[in-house]
């Protein structure tokens, strides 16, 4: 467990530092790393603060694949929600509730409660303490959801959506967010995968909506009929093939060519689906234009990919070497230290010989003075003396003495 901390802490303390871009060694040793801490840990307070810290290597893909794997990814999606982090800092909880939204969208199996519940703690991810929206909602949005979302997503359908909401406040709320966020300029500007996505999504949203205030208005419009259809009994009227009897009500059946009298609020009712049904047909022509708009700003858009297509490569080849050179510089800096290491051992190992030579060395000093002392006062008491040939032949062995243990003492002569 404790390899997998220092990964993790390692890695943040690089972000901390000023690096910016990582390269895709990090981002897999990041995912690792925090998988097999949450594995031994559980989602802790520690695998918490180490996600809001390093969401910016690859999101909030280690917390979706472990929460996927539980058995119940709802209880811990709550745990999220109840975090210490949560809601206290603005930025990292929305992008990682975002990104969760986007990976849920892009599993291919049924999400659709864990698409429901990101979608209702979203829009409120998104104000900061000071009760306002996140001034670069766009940016977190752009990174984290729309650049994420794959060619093939599972929206779910209306008939899903109720399995688990009786009540779409949360889907306007996100709709409405989106609508603050990008208006008709800022979407014109963006690339063409995040206009196809967002025209995808603000389709979807709409379509829901939609359908939820047509089926509002049928229901109310079906209940007002049947009940105006039931008319008080009258004791001289006769039977006909158009009048069911029973002993309190009858039932008034229209032919097919005759009109069928409705109160004025039912007459109403359809009015407003009359009114409905035409501003449905409005918003199909205004996305009939909208996708012509795309498809204009899509020819600008490869246009201006074609142009810039080589340049685009060339950047990423350098990313790439500049991530390699970066894992090089990581592994040659722990060579380092290791030669540091080494280095610093053969430093001590040489300064324990020098001590050793040097002791060595006193030793020797100290033996050939102790072998020369008694030759040196024979020498003392025979320098006053007059020179004869006795003096001489002595002193002539004694030097003999003298060069003899010079020699084995190492003195080479």
């Amino acid at each position: 467990m404790e390899k997998y901390k220092e990964m993790l802490e390692y890695l943040i303390n690089l972000k901390k530092n000023g690096k910016k871009d990582s390269s895709r060694i990090e981002k897999e040793n990041f995912f690792k790393a925090w998988q097999d801490f949450v594995c031994i840990e559980g989602f802790n307070s520690s695998a918490e603060e180490f996600l809001y810290e390093g969401y910016t290597y690859c999101g909030a893909l280690p917390f979706y694949e472990y929460m996927k794997k539980a058995e119940e990814p709802l209880t811990i999606l709550e745990k999220l929600y109840n975090g210490q982090n949560y809601g206290e800092r603005c930025v990292n909880t929305s992008a990682i509730l975002i990104h969760l939204l986007a990976l849920a969208l892009n599993d291919k199996h049924d999400e659709t409660d864990i698409v429901l519940s990101l979608i209702k703690k979203i829009p409120s991810a998104f104000i900061n303490k000071e009760g306002k929206r996140y001034g670069q909602a766009d940016r977190i949005l752009n990174k984290y959801f729309f650049d994420a979302l794959e060619a093939e997503i599972k929206l779910p359908s209306v008939v899903e959506i109720m399995k688990y909401e009786n009540d779409n406040t949360s889907l306007r709320e996100f709709q409405m967010l989106l609508q603050q966020v990008y208006s008709d300029a800022v979407v014109s500007k963006l690339q063409k995968k995040r206009q196809n996505n967002i025209l995808k999504i603000e389709n979807w949203l709409q379509s829901i909506l939609a359908s939820e205030s047509t089926n509002t208005l049928n229901c109310d419009i079906n209940n007002n009929t049947e009940n105006s259809n039931l008319v008080p009994k009258n004791k001289d009227d006769k039977s006909d093939s158009g009048i069911k009897k029973d002993e309190n009500l009858e039932i008034v059946h229209s032919d097919e060519n005759e009109s069928l009298n409705l109160p004025g609020n039912v007459e109403n009712n359809k009015e407003i689906v009359c009114e409905l049904q035409n501003e449905i047909a409005d918003l199909k022509k205004n996305k009939s234009d909208l996708e012509q708009r795309i498809k204009i700003l899509e020819k600008k858009d490869e246009d201006k990919e074609i142009a810039n297509g080589q340049l685009i490569i060339k950047i990423q080849e350098l990313k790439n070497e500049m991530a390699d050179l970066q894992q090089k510089k990581i592994l040659l800096e722990k060579v380092l230290v290791e030669k540091d290491k080494t280095l610093e051992q053969h430093k001590s190992m040489i300064e324990m010989l020098r001590r050793d030579r040097n002791k060595h060395s006193a030793e020797s000093v100290k033996r050939l003075e102790s072998k020369l002392r008694y030759l040196y006062t024979d020498y003392l008491d025979a320098k006053n003396l007059k020179m004869s040939d006795m003096l001489g032949e002595n002193l002539r062995d004694q030097l003999g003495e003298v060069f003899k243990i010079l020699i084995n003492s190492g003195i080479n002569l």
